[in-house]
């Protein structure tokens, strides 16, 4: 069993930064009870994710090209589950205008 969850934390217009890192808090403790975690979205912010890699999560988005005009703000974080080597994971570009933020991916191996 893999426990997933999809998130949108909240805009820099809402919320401050240190909000948002409280709002991926309350996932991450909710996902503490689970052995397999994928956790993705839009988290409107390129560094909220050392939150998930501090508390043990596996961050295969972090590297790769913007997700919107503003940043690279949409992620994927593995816990108990692994990437390929190569090629694990990766930005679609081409998502012909159907969002402002263009699609990650990334291939989750169970360990």
């Amino acid at each position: 069993m893999i426990r997933v969850y999809s998130t949108h934390l909240g805009t820099p217009l809402d919320v401050s930064g240190p909000a948002r890192r409280d709002q991926l808090h309350a996932i991450i403790k909710d996902a503490e009870a689970y052995e397999r975690v994928v956790i993705g979205g839009d988290l409107n912010s390129e560094s909220v994710g050392r939150v998930a890699r501090d508390s043990g999560f596996l961050w295969p988005t972090e590297d790769g090209p913007k997700t919107t005009i503003l940043g690279r703000w949409d992620h994927i974080f593995l816990k108990g589950l692994r990437t390929p080597e190569t090629r694990g994971a990766g930005t679609v570009l081409d998502a012909r205008e159907t969002s402002d933020h263009v699609p990650v991916w990334a291939i989750a191996v169970i360990r």
